[in-house]
């Protein structure tokens, strides 16, 4: 009897990675692969120093894979998706790494938008009109209702308009530079 392998395959919403996280995602491809590939939208890499050679400051696809263990990690415009076609010990451990990695970059404003939080929109809502209705003349009111009507268009704008994308500098080039300008406007 031979067991057969079900294989990992895991899906992670869209996030905002920077130079270091793609190195650390590069790192974890050469300590566990003597072979594996970077593709993006245009290019086959050869290494990820090449990255820099492109000439743009984002992009929003980028693919790593290997073939012997079969994992491959894909960033996508609207998700990243990490496959092993193995649930062994190294592939799963390769896994957990890379989702760790990416985990780190998600915005915690993506649950606001889940389809989950529009019960308690709703409850809310129902209960809190009746409630506020006694406030009709006031502001409380119209304040409301306004949160509630900008809620619902930022959620839809949030969940349909979101996409990943791949700065190719280091996080704190990009935080230094808006802590310039702050100094410089105040």
């Amino acid at each position: 009897m031979k067991q057969i392998d079900k294989g990992i395959w895991i899906k992670i919403p869209s996030s905002r990675l920077y130079l270091e996280d793609i190195e650390a995602i590069n790192d974890i491809y050469k300590e566990h692969f003597e072979e594996y590939e970077i593709i993006t939208e245009r290019f086959e890499l050869d290494s990820i120093d090449e990255l820099l050679k492109l000439g743009q400051d984002k992009i929003n696809k980028i693919t790593f894979k290997s073939e012997n263990p079969h994992v491959s990690l894909e960033l996508m415009p609207t998700r990243a998706e990490i496959n092993a076609w193995s649930d062994d010990v190294k592939s799963a451990g390769v896994v957990a790494k890379l989702k760790n990695i990416l985990d780190k970059r998600l915005t915690p404003l993506r649950y606001l938008a889940s389809s989950w939080m529009w019960l308690p929109v709703y409850a809310c809502v129902l209960i809190g009109v009746p409630f506020l209705s006694k406030w009709a003349g006031s502001i409380i009111y119209p304040i409301f209702i306004v949160l509630m009507i900008f809620w619902a268009f930022w959620s839809f704008r949030f969940k349909f308009k979101n996409y990943s994308l791949i700065y190719l500098k280091y996080k704190k080039a990009a935080i230094a530079f808006l802590q310039g300008i702050r100094i410089k406007f105040f």
